[in-house]
């Protein structure tokens, strides 16, 4: 084993500097694992950010087109009103004519 000494003894230094370049590159995979853990919260937090933001447009657009509907089918419903106040406009002096002729053919019975 004597003869094995000197190997030994130059492999210790191998070894050394071998375990102090291991160390240093688990620190360093240690900070780099960190900083990819900070940049991923980071991208996540960005991520809900602008969903909660695409949530908001998509809310005001599904708004606004509703709103939309609803003034459409409001200038409808006077447009057909306006049509029924039109139609009885023109036919109201011909009802008027009717009643008073049904009103004197009653009075014109005898009782």
């Amino acid at each position: 084993m004597d003869e094995l000494e000197p190997v030994f003894s130059a492999l210790a230094g191998v070894q050394a500097a071998c375990a102090d370049k291991r160390e240093r590159a688990e620190r360093r995979a240690g900070a780099v694992r960190a900083h990819a853990r900070d940049q991923a919260a980071d991208i996540v937090a960005s991520a809900r950010v602008e969903a909660d933001a695409e949530r908001a447009r998509a809310a005001a657009h599904v708004r606004d087109r509703d709103e939309q509907a609803v003034a459409e089918r409001m200038r409808e419903a006077a447009a057909a009103a306006e049509e029924v106040r039109r139609r009885s406009a023109a036919r109201m002096p011909e009802m008027v004519a009717r009643v008073a002729g049904l009103v004197r053919s009653l009075a014109d019975e005898p009782s």
